[in-house]
């Protein structure tokens, strides 16, 4: 995978005369990268609920008492 970031940062520096193929052969890299090893290198969406800290999230329910008519 280290070779392959390696190849991608070498392709997007290369100043070649056909943008269209360069960008390919990096999405073909970054595709394979993402589907040998997705935890390091694919699209991830943190959907994680926690508190400041890290820790569990604490739902509070409030109930207010309904006002009397005077």
């Amino acid at each position: 995978m280290d070779g392959l970031a390696d190849e991608i940062i070498e392709i997007a520096d290369n100043e070649s005369g056909d943008p269209a193929r360069d960008r390919l052969r990096l999405d073909t890299r970054k595709w394979l990268m993402s589907k040998i090893a997705p935890k390091r290198w694919g699209d991830r969406l943190d959907l994680t609920h926690a508190s400041p800290d890290g820790g569990a999230v604490q739902f509070i329910t409030v109930y207010e008492a309904p006002k009397r008519k005077s």
